[in-house]
């Protein structure tokens, strides 16, 4: 199952999640994307924007990640226009909606993560691969441009000339090699995906959430700013966060050498 969970403040309660799954026995291999399913995305994102419970986001898939749109909606005529632009625009509006909520979000990827499902896997903070997993640019081989905010993330993370080496060449890179020119954060075996995106998704909900946010902004905001934008706009973040109350149990905790029981406020 494709899945987008989210992770609420209160012990022992999980989120609304939402299963977008499209098992090969459907006829739809590897959870490829149809418009219902971005529409369900679209409709977790915005509730992840507007519940102050929600603490962060994982986003997960079992057997495979996604291959990026089914491509059985497309008959290869000027149909296929609006068709795209419409899948696509939903899409970027989930999308827009999930880094606008400012919450830490985590992916795991097993098996295929290919066209958008590459780009969705990319947006994680921590992106988790299993030692199955396999990313693809994919996009070349069908004629296609980028989309999922790919074009974006992907220059931030490897480089412009490394960026369009996979774009052009669309070579699949396998899990070490994705840690290792840092498309990912780590590997695990397949068998240990699901709980340990779980695991580093709740210890990411029990942090200062509120200060995740602030310097989620500082770092993405780093690449359009000069040094002296970037050091106003960290003395602001600042100036933000030491008036949370996660400030006040932050250090209330340091000096009684106890760890800190953050509610993300």
């Amino acid at each position: 199952m494709y899945a987008v969970r989210s992770l609420l403040r209160r012990p022992g309660r999980d989120g609304p999640g939402v299963g977008l799954s499209r098992p090969t026995r459907h006829g739809a291999p590897f959870n490829s994307l149809t418009p219902g399913m971005v529409e369900e995305l679209l409709d977790v994102a915005v509730h992840c924007n507007t519940d102050d419970d929600i603490r962060a986001i994982a986003i997960t898939g079992a057997d495979h990640f996604c291959a990026g749109a089914d491509l059985r909606l497309f008959e290869g005529g000027d149909a296929d226009r609006t068709a795209l632009r419409r899948l696509a625009g939903t899409l970027h509006e989930a999308i827009r909606e999930l880094n606008a909520a400012g919450l830490p979000i985590v992916t795991g990827v097993s098996g295929v993560a290919a066209g958008a499902g590459f780009g969705i896997a990319l947006h994680g903070d921590i992106v988790v691969l299993a030692d199955d997993a396999r990313l693809e640019f994919a996009y070349p081989r069908i004629g296609l441009a980028a989309d999922a905010g790919t074009t974006y993330l992907l220059p931030r993370l490897v480089g412009l000339r490394k960026s369009l080496d996979i774009a052009l060449r669309n070579d699949p890179i396998g899990p070490e090699e994705a840690v290792d020119m840092g498309l990912a954060t780590e590997t695990v075996p397949a068998a240990d995906l699901g709980d340990h995106v779980e695991s580093v998704a709740h210890d990411l909900a029990s942090g200062p959430t509120a200060a995740f946010a602030e310097t989620r902004r500082l770092l993405y905001g780093s690449f359009h700013n000069g040094l002296d934008e970037q050091l106003a706009a960290e003395q602001d973040a600042m100036d933000r966060a030491v008036r949370t109350e996660d400030f006040r149990r932050g250090l209330a905790a340091f000096f009684d050498e106890r760890d800190a029981s953050f509610e993300g406020n």
